[in-house]
């Protein structure tokens, strides 16, 4: 465990140093995929809204602390959201984090393909804990990770695993993983991330807060 937080407090530290923001062309979002994003955001809210799930936390002290941040996901509406944008992760982000912590001689070792896609898909899925950990520690990291939600689908036109960042008016955010399988089969995966301004988050704001992990652009993607 110790070697993991090392490994994405490097990570988060190096890259945020080495990709900036770039202009990007305008894209659509898969309608399948767009779709099953909003299910899942509705999926996660109705749990949210569910106070037999609430009481099934097990820690009292946590549950009560983290009571308010509840309430604010409960305020929230999720029907259309106000914009979503695509992140851009760098190719070589495998190779570099892999470099950073001395776990291969790249002139003369690669990791196999499934352990490089192995890495890539967990940092997708992870950084979303990361962040909302970074922003406001344990308390924030446990009510994303009591009131995330997965969605199982079939879409062979999906390619690439990926991730965005669903933004609804007066609303906590969500961020949405996408990890692609074998035979079309994707898994989304829908994490909260807890900020102070869900109401003015523009295009700079949403690059200002992933940055730091090594984003190298965020680009707002026409909703189908």
């Amino acid at each position: 465990m110790k070697r993991i937080s090392v490994f994405f407090l490097l990570l988060i530290t190096v890259l945020g140093q080495v990709f900036t923001q770039g202009n990007q062309p305008e894209r659509s979002m898969n309608k399948i995929l767009y779709e099953n994003c909003l299910e899942l955001i509705s999926l996660m809210h109705e749990t949210a809204l569910s106070e037999v799930y609430g009481s099934l936390i097990p820690n009292d002290s946590l549950r009560d602390k983290t009571e308010e941040l509840l309430i604010h996901i409960r305020n929230s509406q999720y029907d259309t959201p106000k914009a979503v944008y695509q992140l851009e992760f760098p190719e070589d982000i495998v190779s570099f984090a892999l470099q950073l912590m001395n776990m291969i001689d790249t002139e003369t070792t690669e990791p196999p393909p499934h352990i490089k896609k192995k890495i890539y898909d967990t940092f997708i899925s992870a950084l979303a804990f990361q962040l909302n950990s970074m922003e406001g520690g344990v308390l924030n990291a446990t009510a994303a990770s009591a009131y995330t939600e997965e969605q199982l689908f079939v879409a062979p036109e999906v390619k690439q695993s990926g991730a965005y960042l669903f933004i609804y008016k007066d609303s906590i955010p969500v961020y949405v993983s996408v990890i692609v399988g074998k035979d079309g089969a994707v898994k989304a995966q829908g994490v909260y991330v807890f900020c102070d301004k869900t109401e003015t988050l523009s295009d700079e704001d949403v690059f200002e807060k992933f940055s730091p992990f090594g984003i190298k652009s965020v680009t707002k993607v026409n909703m189908p």
